[in-house]
């Protein structure tokens, strides 16, 4: 199910956004001038408002591999990735939540397995320092409460530096279906990354 709006559907515009990247000739800042990245990233679940956020106890776990990108002459990175989200049951005074957001102690019950691929941006570079922002397309080995489908949207958020050989990242990110089902709260993660380039 696609949805449409002024006349492009979503899958339409994510199949041009990931690959209209083409593979990088110069020096990358996520990379240096190395051509590989392998990424573990590692992070907790935040939810409620924006004015008041409260983490749970659920986690995601990820690796990735990358190549560096030349999105219409902007540096990034491609990346094909493969995680997991794991829960731990929380006492009842110790559940979060909010209007439109699946209010629960129960957080094993989003146990899941998920693959797919994304592209990230760099936005800002100063030096070995850079912002990014990623867009995605993943399968899950379930659908919840929180996300009804099995397909999902991902879109993430990173502050990152590289040291060469060696690159961290602290990063935002959040996974939704773009509205294929009802039940679409999504699910926010923040969270910290380690990669080797070589």
């Amino acid at each position: 199910m696609n949805i449409k709006r002024n006349g492009i559907t979503s899958s339409s515009l994510l199949c041009c956004l990931l690959f209209s990247a083409l593979p990088a000739t110069a020096a990358n800042v996520m990379f240096g001038e190395n051509e590989n990245q392998i990424l573990i990233s590692a992070g907790q679940s935040i939810r409620n408002d924006i004015k008041d956020p409260k983490t749970e106890n659920l986690y995601i776990a990820s690796l990735s591999y990358g190549i560096p990108t030349n999105y219409f002459g902007a540096q990034g990175r491609f990346n094909f990735e493969a995680g997991v989200f794991q829960g731990k049951n929380a006492r009842d005074n110790q559940s979060v939540g909010s209007p439109g957001y699946p209010k629960t102690t129960d957080l094993e019950q989003y146990n899941l397995g998920y693959a797919g691929f994304s592209q990230d941006i760099a936005i800002i570079r100063f030096g070995g320092f850079y912002t990014s922002l990623g867009l995605g397309a993943y399968m899950k080995t379930k659908a919840t409460n929180r996300i009804g489908t099995a397909f999902t949207f991902g879109e993430k958020a990173a502050l990152g530096y590289n040291f060469g050989p060696v690159a961290v990242e602290a990063y935002i990110r959040h996974f939704s279906n773009a509205g294929l089902s009802e039940q679409n709260s999504g699910q926010n993660f923040y969270g910290a990354a380690v990669a080797y380039n070589f």
